[in-house]
């Protein structure tokens, strides 16, 4: 088989899958959820090793992945949750405040119930707190908008 073959069936292969997440079909959305699904299970694995330097930062980068992708495709939006509490310990309170507000939005786009968006403003009250960040939280407003 020669190269160029080679490259045009790969690249038929890769726009065969990206149009498929680009329809949002109801097989892509499994395809994502499955690959969030894992990813939630390597961290949990990595938890229980121990956290570490070298745990933390391959943890971070298996929930940035999961939450990139729970974002674009707004499927396991619950993922957020947990990074926001993996970060929260590690003080990585500017990415916990930025999650935070991508939820506030996102719940306010999907017609969320009072009591979660209240639940999400008070969290980020939290959050703006033990940041040392009082100013922008006094400045927040109803949506938890600075």
């Amino acid at each position: 088989m020669t190269m160029e073959r080679e490259g045009a069936i790969l690249q038929a292969a890769v726009d065969t899958y990206g149009a498929a997440l680009e329809k949002k079909t109801s097989a892509a959305e499994d395809a994502v959820r499955q690959y969030i699904s894992e990813n939630l299970l390597y961290i949990e694995l990595l938890k229980k090793r121990g956290l570490n330097q070298e745990t933390i930062s391959m943890i971070r980068a298996s929930y940035e992945d999961c939450v990139a992708l729970a974002k674009r495709h707004r499927v396991r939006v619950s993922v957020l949750y947990d990074y926001i509490r993996f970060l929260w310990p590690l003080h990585a309170y500017d990415t916990a405040i930025e999650t935070v507000q991508w939820l506030l939005h996102y719940y306010e786009q999907e017609d969320a119930p009072p009591e979660q968006q209240a639940a999400l403003k008070n969290m980020l009250g939290i959050l703006y707190a033990e940041s040392h960040q009082c100013a922008d939280g006094e400045r927040m407003d109803g949506d938890g908008d600075v």
